[in-house]
């Protein structure tokens, strides 16, 4: 599958610089994976490569042996359902967006900045749901510098779930002065564990139970658009 990547690549004129540039890839090497099978070609990979590379999702993912002899031909993903999506008008613009997460080398952010961005409207009256901004690469692929994450905190962290871990000021009350976006791994009675998606940062992340002001479960945007 990586080698139909790289033919559409090679067919559009781009070099994986261009492409990685193109399409605000952070770690080019991630392409050359992409393109060589180290790394299968996802379904939201695929649909972050195409509109860069003047093809559908299925060309990247599907050889043309395969779209003509199913049936029916393939046109959309295998795991594809009809999903309804809301109108932006029916979207109140109300959702706070806090801060930047840094999931760079400092792992850190402050929720200081606050502006807003449309609200799912699963999430219509509710005060206990809120959005972030990501930066930097230690959760890339799974989210990209830029990428909002929607957050939701009624739900129950479980092990592999992207969650934003706000942590206490250090001050002894009970503000909030950093957050990391990170999946979870486990909690024991002294600490939380946590880990990096990018296999090139930390992969065990301990903190102590003490320093957490909560673990907020990360919802996937498809979950509250299809229904």
């Amino acid at each position: 599958m990586g080698n139909r990547l790289k033919e559409f690549r090679n067919k559009a004129g781009l070099t994986q610089a261009e492409l990685a540039e193109r399409a605000r890839i952070p770690q080019r090497n991630y392409l050359s994976k992409l393109e060589n099978g180290t790394v299968t070609l996802s379904e939201k990979w695929a649909i972050k490569l195409a509109p860069v590379l003047g093809c559908t999702p299925a060309e990247l993912i599907f050889t043309d042996s395969e779209m003509r002899h199913t049936d029916p031909p393939v046109n959309i993903f295998p795991t594809q359902t009809p999903a309804t999506i809301p109108m932006a008008s029916d979207m109140k613009t109300d959702l706070p967006v806090f801060g930047t997460v840094e999931c760079g080398d400092s792992d850190y952010m402050e929720f200081t900045d606050t502006f807003l961005i449309k609200r799912p409207p699963v999430w219509i009256g509710r005060d206990d749901v809120y959005a972030v901004r990501a930066s930097g690469e230690s959760m890339v692929p799974r989210f990209f510098p830029g990428e909002i994450v929607l957050v939701d905190t009624r739900l129950k962290p479980r092990r592999g779930n992207d969650v934003i871990v706000q942590l206490h000021d250090g001050s002894g009350d009970s503000g909030i002065r950093r957050a990391m976006l990170k999946v979870y791994i486990k909690k024991s009675p002294t600490l939380f564990v946590f880990s990096s998606y990018n296999p090139d940062y930390d992969q065990h992340i301990e903190v102590p139970v003490d320093q957490v002001k909560s673990v907020d479960v990360v919802v996937p945007a498809g979950e509250l658009l299809g229904g």
